[in-house]
């Protein structure tokens, strides 16, 4: 494992911990002097007044050292807090699941994780100092050069997918550079990829196979369509050589009708005795209607025989159909590679068997005619042919697939103009695109909208292709299509699903422990300020330690917000009501140069969500409109009901259950165009300067309002300005409002009862001991859920078990408050985390009567939280003789905490 200094040099510049000390204690000395010499002179000058004596100078110095001492002290102490923080990033690093490693500005590694070190079986210390191009394979390496050239010459982050040919893989690929090199990690998405190329290969088949089927019933030569078969064959199934044989039983004879791709047979026919019996053809002779292999040569069923030999094939697949009684086909694909045939590739073969079978036998035209009818029925794409020699061009077949798709019935698409199935404005481009492909005789492959009866849009995957009469003269087109709408939302749910999985992995570790720490932070800076609150330094000092914290706790607020795994404590608002409240603050947080125009409409219904929450995103939003108004506009905000339209996009089915509430922030700003709206909900993106902007703020309001059951969009014009609406799903029950109590009095009683401590942080243990002690509670501590188990199986009274939920061990808080619900139901449980993770959350709203407790918190947040799971009632008996750490409000008073 590599040392955390090398991940610090790795991904960031040294931290200035020791100059500021040095600096301060220059001040400090300097200071000191200042006062000695200025004392001094003063009472030699002033005889007659109460002037400065030197022991009051003194007294002055020793006082400005003592805060000297305390500042010289803080530092150390923020120095040890980023050590900490720095150690738990290499920490995470080092643990993830995806590949991580930095580079210097040669290519040299100067940190890699464990994951990408065992990638390449080496140690992490093996790579260090080594060029990164000398494990990089050689086909992967010019896509990667090119990729961290873009990164340093563009100074922006890259994104790629390399396929890796030593482990036959895909990995995607993101590169952040920064000015000492760069940092890169990567996953693999291999599984992706064949699906996506599974889907693929699956529409090019039937596409392939609707267009051979139309192909061959124009076709009167049966050589040209046995030729355009295999060829069709061999290229979709990837193979080196296609051929189609007749096998007569009868004369024991084999004939190679048509062959298409780099491998050619030696013979155009071969008797049947040429094949040994354990040969590939006599194994076909059998019952077998299909046979696939992968390497014939380790095959035990059969041996490659005489003709396969000759080939040169590896792997294959040959697809038998009968002609007559005693002849059959053989369709065949083989590779001189190692392939695996799927399941589709049979079909797919199948059908250009059938195809030719119908086409060969001319006297049965009608049964021929019939199959046709049915290849194209059965496929999953739509069908349609239209007849180019026409007026109008009008479609003359199309398939039940893409009567379903379009929403009408199969009578009614004859007739009808192709092009009234496209958007209006898409008409002319797509008719230009058609008219070009077919003069170049090839198919035109393009993705596009449909409109469908009912008038809603879908995309479609669709491939036109031409065909021409017995004259050589263009006569119609066949396409086929594909709703791929689906396909695409599934796509894009999965990057967002990966994009969000790997920063919540990071965010989770750093929140919870960053937390940890804060709640620390706050509480004793309180009891410190409460204690100095006489001494103006001490206290303004405390203030400012308590603000750092604050936005600390903001930002960590925001990276759970944009993955929607913040804690929420939704409430029935009037959004009206909110923004009258909120309306001053915004005017304070504008410029004088932007008006604020708030309209809101009449008897609007109330919302359930987080007040706070809601008052933070119309915040965003307000100082990102400010922003876009350098030189001055207005700012609008409004409130309405309206009825939702398809203009306001995918919504969910709650807002679609009743009217929402729409809330609009719209600004006469600079505008965004259309490639910076796709991206703005996207977290740490921004186009603001670096060090003005996080990229957080609209990524916090998409993930509130997603989290609230609403919805959000943005409309902008350049130059013009732009709009931002959130959909709320309104309350269909009048409710009555509910009161913002986050911020009760805190009446201390001495005798309110026991509590149980379940922490294993050990300065946390502390910090909360303390407070419960300072809040009238008796405290008993546990390090671990199994400790607080034993503590309470030794028969003490508790009237609640204050636990936090992220603890090592086997059991973690839920699983204890589950056990002391089922064992001592009498006992009230109180849950505290750092990180509102998904899983915990769900188990969490299983257990009746067990909160959640967010940090960091206030002492007036937590007596309150205590106060609520209690209910008032608490009782508390005599404590006997315990043989674990227990404090009592006299203990407390000697010894203020000890475990």
């Amino acid at each position: 494992m590599l040392r955390r200094e090398q991940f610090s040099d790795a991904i960031k510049p040294s931290a200035r911990a020791r100059p500021e000390l040095r600096a301060v204690v220059l001040m400090f000395v300097a200071s000191a002097v200042y006062i000695l010499f200025s004392s001094w002179g003063i009472a030699q000058i002033v005889h007659d007044q109460p002037a400065l004596t030197v022991w009051e100078s003194a007294n002055q110095i020793v006082l400005f050292m003592f805060a000297g001492s305390f500042a010289i002290g803080r530092i150390k102490r923020d120095s040890a807090a980023l050590e900490s923080a720095l150690g738990q990033v290499h920490h995470l690093v080092e643990n993830m699941s995806d590949a991580f490693f930095a580079v210097n500005n040669r290519d040299e590694f100067t940190f890699v994780n464990r994951h990408f070190a065992a990638s390449f079986d080496r140690r992490p210390e093996e790579l260090i100092g080594g060029s990164v191009w000398d494990w990089v394979a050689a086909d992967a390496a010019p896509q990667l050069a090119d990729l961290t050239q873009r990164a340093r010459a563009t100074g922006e982050a890259q994104r790629a997918e390399v396929f890796w040919p030593p482990h036959e893989t895909w990995y995607e690929f993101n590169i952040y550079p920064h000015d000492s090199g760069l940092t890169a990690f990567y996953q693999e998405v291999t599984r992706r990829r064949q699906a996506e190329e599974a889907l693929r290969r699956k529409t090019e088949q039937e596409a392939a196979l609707a267009e051979f089927a139309i192909g061959a019933l124009r076709s009167e030569d049966f050589q040209t369509s046995m030729q355009a078969a295999m060829s069709a064959a061999s290229r979709i199934l990837r193979g080196d050589h296609g051929s189609a044989s007749m096998v007569d039983v009868a004369t024991g004879q084999v004939h190679i009708l048509a062959e298409q791709g780099i491998l050619r047979s030696p013979r155009a026919q071969w008797a049947i005795a040429d094949f040994p019996e354990n040969s590939l053809m006599r194994f076909l002779f059998g019952a077998e209607q299909v046979v696939r292999f992968s390497d014939i040569n380790n095959d035990p069923r059969f041996a490659p025989g005489p003709l396969v030999s000759s080939l040169g094939a590896k792997s294959g697949i040959v697809v038998r159909t009968p002609v007559g009684a005693n002849r059959f086909y053989m369709l065949a694909v083989f590779s001189i590679r190692s392939m695996i045939f799927s399941e589709e590739d049979v079909r797919f073969l199948r059908a250009m068997a059938s195809i030719l079978t119908s086409h060969q036998e001319r006297e049965r035209a009608i049964e021929r005619l019939l199959l046709q009818e049915r290849v194209l029925d059965v496929i999953t794409q739509g069908v349609n042919i239209v007849d180019n020699r026409r007026a109008g061009y009008p479609i003359i077949y199309a398939n039940p697939a893409f009567a379903a798709m379009t929403g009408y019935s199969q009578d009614e698409i004859p007739g009808r103009n192709p092009y009234s199935f496209f958007p209006p404005d898409m008409t002319v481009t797509i008719a230009s695109m058609v008219k070009q492909a077919a003069a170049e005789r090839r198919p035109l492959r393009l993705e596009t909208e449909l409109i469908r009866k009912d008038g809603t849009v879908f995309l479609d995957r669709m491939v036109v292709s031409r065909i021409s009469d017995s004259n050589g003269n263009f006569s119609h087109l066949v396409a086929v299509h594909e709703d791929v709408t689906e396909a695409r939302r599934q796509d894009e749910r999965l990057r967002e699903a990966q994009k969000m999985e790997s920063v919540g992995q990071l965010t989770g570790g750093i929140a919870h422990d960053f937390n940890n720490l804060l709640t620390a932070i706050l509480i004793h800076t309180e009891k410190l300020r409460e204690k100095f609150k006489t001494n103006a330094d001490v206290s303004r000092q405390a203030d400012i330690i308590i603000r750092a914290a604050e936005r600390g706790e903001s930002l960590v607020r925001q990276l759970l917000a944009f993955a929607r795994k913040q804690e929420l404590n939704p409430k029935t608002v009037d959004v009206n009501e909110l923004i009258s409240s909120f309306a001053d603050l915004l005017r304070r947080a504008l410029p004088a140069h932007i008006v604020l125009d708030v309209r809101m409409a009449e008897r609007l219904p109330p919302v359930k969500v987080d007040p706070g929450r809601l008052e933070s995103a119309i915040l965003n939003l307000a100082l990102n409109a400010r922003d876009a108004m350098p030189d001055g506009g207005t700012l609008t905000i409004e409130t309405e009901v309206r009825k939702l339209d398809e203009h306001d996009g995918f919504m969910s089915a709650q807002l679609h259950e009743g009217l929402p509430v729409v809330l609009t922030v719209t600004d006469t700003g600079i505008g965004m165009p259309r490639e910076v709206v796709d991206r703005a909900f996207e977290p740490f993106f921004t186009t603001k300067e670096i060090g003005k902007g996080t990229g957080l703020g609209l990524s916090m309001v998409y993930g509130f309002v997603k989290q609230s059951g609403g919805h959000t969009k943005i409309t902008s014009v350049p130059r013009q300005g732009t709009s931002v609406r959130i959909f709320l799903p309104a309350v269909v029950t009048e409710l009555p409002l509910e009161l913002d109590d986050s911020a009760p009095a805190v009446d201390v009683d001495a005798s309110r009862g026991r509590i149980l401590l379940v922490e294993d942080e050990e300065l946390l243990r502390m910090t909360v001991g303390e407070q419960l002690l300072d809040l009238g509670y008796s405290v008993v501590v546990a390090t671990t859920a199994s400790e607080a188990i034993d503590t309470l199986e030794q028969g003490l009274h508790f009237d609640l078990v204050f636990s936090d939920v992220i603890m090592p061990g086997e059991m973690n808080g839920v699983e204890l408050a589950r056990e002391i619900q089922r064992r001592w139901p009498e006992i009230k449980v109180l849950l505290t985390s750092g990180y509102a993770e998904d899983v915990a959350l769900s188990q969490i709203k299983l257990l009746s009567g067990v909160k959640l407790l967010a940090k960091p918190y206030r002492t007036a947040v937590l007596a309150q939280a205590i106060s609520e799971t209690l209910g008032g009632e608490t009782t508390s008996p005599q404590p006997k003789p315990l043989s674990i750490p227990y404090f009592d409000d006299e203990q407390a008073a000697a010894h203020r905490w000890k475990h």
